[in-house]
């Protein structure tokens, strides 16, 4: 009879990926603050009128009324930018500009971005390029590597300056949504 009781080479579990004390921290604050959000079991729709078409959730004061309520949060809201908002707004950041407005910057992003996929470099951007490459700038600097299909909103301060310096010409922007969301639209029906 085997004696199980020193197994050698792998275990259940053994390969695993663990999570780190802080990051356990950050998705039970993030889900107590899911459930915050929908205490009395107030409809959805009430919720969304809350921050929607204005800023009065705006605590850095450099926010611009969003169209959806995912999209209404402000820099000082998102635990992972603490250090970089420092009291003000994360788009007063000194590192702000440099990664997510410098064309040089974004172009060389996009460039590197389209390498990795086999792609041809490209020479001449369009705005709607660069505010990608800016969000996903955005995204690294403030909340490092997410991994393919995971997204977060950006704050609103951070979009609104992304956009006012690469606008589109009809002001007619996406807006946020989550990975799953576009697996969805695209799905045929």
């Amino acid at each position: 009879m085997a004696d199980f009781s020193e197994q050698e080479g792998p275990q259940g579990y053994d390969f695993e990926p663990t999570m780190s004390e802080e990051q356990y921290r950050k998705k039970m604050a993030a889900a107590q603050h899911e459930e915050t959000d929908s205490v009395g079991g107030e409809p959805e729709l009430e919720l969304e009128d809350e921050r929607v078409g204005n800023t009065a959730w705006c605590q850095c004061g450099l926010c611009e009324a969003m169209e959806t309520r995912v999209e209404s949060i402000c820099c000082t809201e998102i635990g992972n930018l603490e250090e970089k908002v420092m009291g003000t707004c994360v788009t007063l950041h000194r590192s702000f500009d440099s990664l997510c407005l410098n064309e040089d910057v974004l172009s060389a992003t996009w460039n590197l971005l389209q390498h990795t996929k086999g792609n041809p470099p490209s020479e001449n951007l369009q705005n709607r390029q660069y505010r990608y490459v800016a969000y996903k700038m955005f995204t690294q600097w403030g909340h490092g590597r997410m991994g393919k299909g995971n997204r977060t909103p950006l704050p609103s301060c951070a979009v609104y300056q992304i956009r006012l310096r690469f606008p589109e010409p009809d002001a007619d922007y996406t807006g946020f949504s989550y990975a799953d969301e576009v697996l969805a639209d695209a799905m045929p029906m």
